[in-house]
């Protein structure tokens, strides 16, 4: 069987990108319900906030990959946003990782086991192992911390102006426009080992909680 081409990967990305966007607004919803809480409901919030940092970014990358495999013209902007999202991501998810199960540790009462340690330390696991080779790419990942200070969070730096931006302009423009030329890119292989393993999770985060959903919540 062969690979899926660009097309047949586009109309994938077509298909689930609408159900990624709900998914994105309901996580947003929970973060505004639980942003005020304190106390005992304090592991509500922290789960919240890892739900929906988890389904944006899932969703940024899922629309800059469509961009850029439905138009390789794109590249210039889609790439760097792609690399925006894994630098992010891959600091992000620690941080919040990492409140979520302080707050989980320290949890009494009826929220006394709404996370499931060894559960969550699977999911975290599965995460880490994910995001290894980029990290363990140290080249990549110092030119990542570029593209991010230099080229999309300041368009203009104050120590090389938009030279940078030329640059990072210049080099997405001499690269092979082909199908497979764009899934070779260390960007977009590390993007979607990246939007793997959110969803992965995600799944990993909702198994965390499920036994104390199925007892305390009623659908």
């Amino acid at each position: 069987m062969n690979p899926p081409g660009n097309s047949d990967i586009v109309a994938g990305f077509n298909a689930s990108i609408p159900d990624a966007e709900k998914a994105v607004v309901m996580a947003a919803k929970n973060v505004a319900t639980y942003a005020d809480v304190k106390g005992d409901l304090d592991v509500l919030r922290l789960y919240s906030n890892v739900q929906f940092f988890i389904t944006q970014v899932d969703l940024d990358i899922r629309v800059s990959l469509r961009n850029l495999l439905a138009d390789p013209s794109a590249r210039i902007t889609a790439e760097k946003y792609l690399a925006l999202a894994l630098i992010e991501a891959e600091r992000g998810v620690g941080i919040l990782l990492n409140q979520l199960r302080a707050a989980a540790g320290k949890q009494h009462g009826r929220l006394a086991t709404f996370v499931e340690i060894d559960k969550f330390q699977e999911a975290r696991d599965a995460i880490e192992a994910r995001l290894k080779p980029m990290r363990e790419d140290k080249r990549f990942s110092a030119d990542l911390t570029l593209i991010r200070n230099e080229v999309v969070a300041h368009f203009v730096s104050k120590e090389s102006g938009v030279e940078n931006s030329a640059k990072w302009a210049l080099s997405r423009d001499a690269l092979d426009k082909g199908e497979d030329a764009i899934l070779r890119s260390k960007i977009v292989e590390f993007a979607i080992a990246l939007s793997l393993g959110l969803r992965e999770l995600s799944q990993g985060m909702t198994k965390a909680t499920e036994t104390w959903m199925k007892a305390n919540v009623k659908v």
